[in-house]
């Protein structure tokens, strides 16, 4: 079942888009069941309706992952109501196939460290052609004036220069999962003094 509850932020601007509303989610929901429908009978597998979120933010429209073992495709309700029309008939379908590819060639295991298939490769490609659309992997729309998350930077330094490491590799690091060495020197990253938190 579709995950149909808004994530509009209380403290946006008046002046930002607005995501989709529940009528546009219900269609979004509705044109990618249909594709997955479509897709069962073009390569004669029964593949399962998947969960549909419309959580996702940032720069992407769309985006396929598996969560605790459960294949799902995630939505940017802002870009969706930017260009709805462009992300109906573009995004539900690369989305899809991103879906259908990983059910037919990586074995449900996409990202999850078994078998990698490029998440734009040939597979990817081949599906994309055999549900009648263009495999492009880009659009260009303009999110300027959409909410997008902000990143956080750790200054790191070695023996020559000083890095930037985002919060992910910042964790590992103080979790001991990783360490991290320069290009140029080969030296080992070390936090900076003061664990100096900065933006890009």
């Amino acid at each position: 079942m579709p995950d149909l509850s808004s994530d509009e932020d209380e403290n946006l601007s008046s002046e930002m888009i607005k995501p989709i509303d529940e009528i546009q989610r219900l269609h979004v929901c509705q044109t990618t069941y249909d594709w997955i429908d479509k897709a069962s009978l073009i390569f004669q597998y029964e593949f399962s309706k998947i969960p549909l979120l419309f959580d996702l933010k940032g720069r992407a429209a769309g985006q396929y992952r598996i969560r605790d073992g459960q294949p799902q495709i995630r939505y940017n309700p802002y870009i969706f109501a930017k260009y709805y029309e462009e992300n109906l008939k573009d995004t539900v379908i690369h989305e899809v196939a991103h879906y259908l590819t990983d059910q037919l060639y990586g074995g449900g295991a996409f990202f999850a460290g078994q078998k990698r298939i490029r998440p734009h490769g040939q597979e990817w490609k081949g599906v994309m052609r055999k549900l009648g659309a263009k495999p492009q992997t880009r659009c260009n729309f303009d999110i300027s004036d959409l909410p997008h998350r902000s990143y956080c930077y750790y200054d790191y330094v070695c023996d020559c220069q000083t890095h930037k490491l985002g919060s992910r590799r910042h964790k590992k690091v103080l979790a001991n999962e990783a360490r991290y060495y320069c290009r140029l020197c080969k030296g080992s990253l070390n936090p900076a003094s003061g664990q100096r938190q900065s933006s890009p």
